[in-house]
């Protein structure tokens, strides 16, 4: 991830390979995107996202745990 930085759309507040968010610099929306696809977020549906974001990979981990332990209980 990259260091926050401003250009001419906003301010640049995390930016990787796979996309972007920007704090706009004409309304008080943030900009997320991905790819070709910007979605327009308020405050509080970023911080929505980011919460299923870390459930998700929190299900993803118990999951990955859970078929481990299986798997180990085979052999």
């Amino acid at each position: 991830m990259s260091r926050i930085h401003s250009d001419r759309e906003g301010l640049v507040l995390s930016r990787s390979a796979i996309g972007s968010v920007c704090k706009c610099a004409c309304c008080s929306y943030y900009h997320l995107s991905l790819g070709n696809i910007t979605m327009r977020l308020d405050h509080r549906d970023l911080f929505d996202l980011a919460e299923m974001l870390i459930e998700a990979l929190e299900r993803s981990a118990i999951s990955d745990l859970n078929g481990r332990e299986l798997n180990g209980n085979d052999a």
